[in-house]
């Protein structure tokens, strides 16, 4: 079952995108379902793949390493959870920035959205 892009950026935590301690950052919150991730989550910012090695995510205050997740050792991202997701080593300018998030869950495979903010 393939989930639409208009509805996966309800996942996206409105006003989240921005900088940080070396890095930038953003949240989303699970609104839609619990969902097992099966791939770490891959980053694109205005076109440009970040290397897993400099993205981190937390889920409920705890932080997700890269080799934790797998077919084999899913990571649950339940309902109602707000995750965070920190790219070090890249402050983003003033402006509009396109952010791509690709994982795949054992529930609906390639799950693959973008959003657009403006970062002040």
């Amino acid at each position: 079952m393939k989930i639409p892009s208009f509805v996966l950026r309800k996942l996206y935590v409105s006003n989240s995108l921005g900088n940080e301690d070396g890095g930038f950052c953003f949240r989303l919150r699970n609104s839609l379902g619990t969902a097992e991730l099966t791939v770490f989550p891959e980053i694109e910012v205005d076109g440009d793949r970040i290397p897993k090695a400099r993205v981190s995510l937390w889920i409920d205050g705890k932080e997700v390493k890269v080799k934790e997740i797998s077919v084999e050792k899913p990571l649950c991202f339940p309902k109602n959870t707000e995750a965070k997701v920190f790219v070090a080593g890249r402050n983003l300018g003033r402006g509009l920035h396109t952010v791509v998030i690709s994982t795949e869950t054992k529930e609906f495979k390639t799950l693959r959205f973008d959003i657009e903010e403006v970062v002040g």
